[in-house]
């Protein structure tokens, strides 16, 4: 988060109360460090030396900005500089940092930034639907998992997934298998079979994990075997 980040109130007074070429003043108080309106109305106040000290204005700059009206001091101190805040994701796959601006990330990037964040110690319930559409395994097993562990036994986390690794490797306490079906006059809807509602340790949502979201025994004891676990 960045103090006073969203300068645009600033510069809209500054063009019509002022005018002028404004480019490379907007840059040095931009690039002032925890900037301040009132701090800056007080150099103006204080004569083009104080403006060219504090942000490094040219003679003429400064001097422009020192003679600034009272009325328009007046007006400057009254705005309300929001603080602005970015978002940067480590996508490094190794020991040195890099860091990406949320603009810069790709969607699977920008989900992962934002789920780490949902993520944080909070006392909401969270609803997730289909994680895995954006976000790799090794994500989600080494990331999301051990966090929805951590954090389950004091908040409440639904996830909608075909993603196996979800419910299993995060403990759920209850699953519900959905199977959609067709019903007179309202189309296809969602219900849930009475051997498909459990928590992990049972065999009705275990068979069903098994089957619908590991592929079947075969898929998973031929996935097991080439892994040679």
């Amino acid at each position: 988060m960045t103090r006073s980040g969203h300068m645009q109130p600033l510069f809209d007074v500054l063009e019509s109360e002022i005018g002028g070429r404004l480019k490379r003043v907007k840059e040095k108080l931009e690039q002032s460090t925890d900037f301040s309106v009132h701090d800056f109305v007080a150099r103006c106040r204080d004569g083009a030396e104080s403006l060219q000290q504090s942000y490094g204005l040219t003679e003429t700059e400064a001097q422009r900005f020192a003679a600034t009206t009272p009325e328009t001091l007046m007006k400057l101190e009254e705005l309300e500089i929001p603080p602005s805040t970015s978002i940067e994701l480590n996508t490094a796959t190794r020991n040195r940092p890099e860091w990406r601006m949320l603009g810069q990330l790709s969607t699977g990037q920008k989900a992962t930034a934002v789920l780490l964040l949902l993520l944080l110690r909070s006392d909401a319930p969270l609803i997730v639907d289909q994680p895995e559409d954006d976000l790799d395994n090794r994500f989600i097993t080494g990331e999301i998992v051990p966090r929805i562990r951590e954090e389950k036994h004091r908040r409440q986390f639904v996830f909608s997934t075909h993603n196996a690794n979800i419910p299993v490797l995060g403990d759920a306490e209850l699953i519900l298998g959905l199977t959609p079906a067709e019903q007179a006059g309202a189309g296809i809807r969602a219900t849930i079979r009475r051997g498909h509602m459990g928590a992990i340790d049972e065999i009705g949502p275990r068979l069903l994990i098994e089957e619908t979201l590991e592929g079947g025994r075969n898929a998973f004891e031929t996935r097991r075997l080439k892994y040679g676990f």
